[in-house]
């Protein structure tokens, strides 16, 4: 019994979602819940891009964030664009310091 339920919890963790990867010059000075709040205005901005991959700290209450969807077994599409924070509030930064590219990636072996 003890061993279906350890294989049942290994399969189950398989199903989690790749962790976001947090890098930059100030990426010590942001916190885990700056991290959640980042990661739920992604989420929530559909208009936006793809699952949550990378956050760049650029500077304090500024960072960079890049999307990435799998399109195929060998392509992949990406978005980036920039997240500052307004009154304690992490907000995609519009219309002055916003930039976004979208990036298609097709790999042949």
């Amino acid at each position: 019994m003890r061993a279906a339920i350890i294989a049942i919890s290994l399969l189950l963790s398989a199903c989690v979602t790749t962790p976001v990867s947090v890098t930059g010059r100030y990426a010590s000075r942001l916190s885990s819940s700056d991290v959640q709040q980042i990661t739920a205005l992604v989420s929530s901005r559909r208009d936006l891009g793809h699952p949550l991959r990378t956050i760049v700290a650029l500077a304090p209450g500024r960072v960079r964030v890049f999307t990435r969807r799998q399109d195929g077994e060998h392509s992949w599409t990406g978005t980036s664009y920039f997240v500052v924070r307004r009154d304690a509030q992490w907000v995609v930064a519009q219309p002055d310091g916003f930039e976004a590219s979208t990036e298609r990636v097709v790999t042949i072996y």
